[in-house]
């Protein structure tokens, strides 16, 4: 590394080497990472690769998963990949640390270690099994999302050794052309929970349909606020609150996910399902409550960053009330 820091040195032109000749080693590397390398897409890729193990988690929420292993461990290695993901996000902060084989590259080839368990156990024969996973649809929307996470991490590995390779020239052409590869993948873009969160459709149908989606949304919005927060994480004077709102919106997460389980197995079950419903929105408020209060502290440093989570939360509590409505006079109608 430090043969190619360099070569650059000699390669640049004075204008430029006087901006980096001042600093050691260790701190060109980083600048010249950051002037090279679009962190932005990086990290954007990085969360949607996350969100995509998200998606995993929502689908098997609905399904009768304690009867079948397979579903079991890939819903927890999900759970390790959404994490992993947020690592690589906070390790962006420093970007030559991407290309640190102990950090970012080992994170890359973890997931996709992970995420070629969960093809091999999804691509089995229902003869070789003996039982059928899931529906043939449903099969097929979660093997498109895993192929997408996995051409995201070959993408971003792609991405760091074309840099790496060559900080001048074509490398840093051929490093930006790898990252538009995406752009118009119509999964990539659901994958992109900073949307709003929308009640309409239910609102001007409800059905069961519907009021699944609007769930999974909410539960994604509660995702999307780990993601914001993740880079939050690893300053020190505002790390407390953060791993606390990191915590909180994890618990929201699961309070709609336990909705959606709800939903995908307790359908002749009215009363069973308008008692998660009122259970896990209570909950729910407590911890945007908790999240607001933990937000100041670190809006205190950080007012325009944290305005995404003030509408996050301003979204959820509005999905909270929708539901806790129709918990109230609507579920029968909506499960018959």
């Amino acid at each position: 590394m430090k043969l190619i820091i360099s070569k650059i040195i000699n390669k640049l032109t004075p204008q430029i080497l006087i901006k980096y000749k001042k600093y050691t080693v260790a701190k060109i590397k980083q600048l010249i990472m950051e002037d090279f390398l679009d962190i932005q897409i990086i990290r954007e890729q990085a969360i949607i690769m996350g969100n995509g193990a998200h998606e995993l988690r929502n689908f098997f929420a609905m399904t009768k998963k304690n009867d079948l292993p397979e579903l079991i461990a890939i819903d927890t290695l999900a759970a390790q990949v959404e994490n992993q993901s947020r690592q690589f996000v906070q390790i962006s902060l420093n970007p030559a640390n991407l290309l640190k084989p102990e950090t970012g590259k080992n994170i890359l080839r973890s997931i996709y270690r992970a995420n070629n368990f969960f093809l091999r156990n999804l691509k089995l024969d229902t003869k070789e099994l003996g039982y059928s996973l899931m529906s043939k649809q449903l099969l097929n929307q979660i093997i498109e999302n895993i192929e997408l996470q996995q051409k995201i991490v070959k993408n971003l590995d792609k991405q760091l050794n074309a840099v790496f390779n060559s900080y001048l020239d074509q490398g840093i052409e051929d490093a930006q052309i790898i990252a538009d590869q995406f752009k118009d993948n119509q999964l990539y873009k659901q994958l992109n929970y900073n949307l709003d969160l929308s009640l309409a459709k239910s609102l001007e149908n409800l059905n069961l349909e519907n009021l699944v989606e609007t769930a999974k949304s909410t539960c994604n919005k509660a995702h999307s606020i780990q993601n914001a927060i993740c880079t939050y994480q690893t300053i020190e004077k505002v790390k407390n609150p953060a791993n606390q709102i990191n915590n909180l919106s994890g618990n929201i997460e699961n309070q709609f996910r336990a909705i959606l389980q709800a939903f995908g197995q307790q359908t002749n079950n009215p009363n069973g399902v308008k008692q998660v419903i009122q259970n896990q929105t209570k909950a729910a408020i407590e911890q945007i409550t908790q999240i607001t209060n933990h937000q100041k502290s670190i809006s205190a440093f950080y007012p325009q960053e944290m305005k995404y989570i003030t509408e996050a939360c301003d979204q959820i509590m509005l999905s909270i009330s929708y539901f806790q409505e129709i918990a109230e006079s609507k579920i029968v109608e909506v499960l018959n």
